[in-house]
């Protein structure tokens, strides 16, 4: 079961092997209070949330709040189009993962630097004993970096 959330920022190549930056919600099964930060937290999965935007030097992503699709391919190739955002959902054990994550916040701190992302998502996929599995719930993911 999930607990707990934090979240990175990652540099790698989509599909088309271009290079994009984007953030990676990452999901724990440890209760409040653990996060990337920790060495004993257990991660379950992984949401990767890609963008158009090319690495430029220190930069981050920044992430627009709204609904992004969720797709089975890893990687995804990421859509050309101002402003896109794709992301994959990595589950330990379930595959083929298609949904929907809503960000409904992308908090900023005082020094103009993403620290939290607020949302929700809904996803389905098999598992690796072929049962359609569903998760669904919300998030508060803190930047741990």
């Amino acid at each position: 079961m999930i607990q707990s959330a934090g979240a990175v920022s990652f540099t790698m190549a989509d599909a088309t092997s271009t290079t994009y930056i984007g953030w990676e919600l990452q999901f724990f099964s440890n209760g409040s209070g653990y996060d990337c930060l920790s060495t004993s937290a257990d991660e379950l999965a992984d949401l990767f949330i890609w963008t158009d935007q090319t690495p430029s030097g220190g930069m981050k992503a920044t992430i627009p709040i709204g609904d992004v699709s969720i797709v089975p391919e890893d990687p995804p190739t990421v859509p050309t189009n101002a402003g896109a955002v794709v992301a994959h959902f990595a589950i330990d054990g379930v595959h083929q993962v298609t949904g929907d994550l809503t960000l409904t916040a992308v908090n900023i701190n005082s020094s103009n630097k993403i620290d939290e992302f607020v949302g929700s998502l809904t996803a389905e996929g098999t598992s690796d004993s072929g049962d359609d599995i569903m998760v669904a719930g919300s998030f508060t993911a803190p930047v741990c970096e």
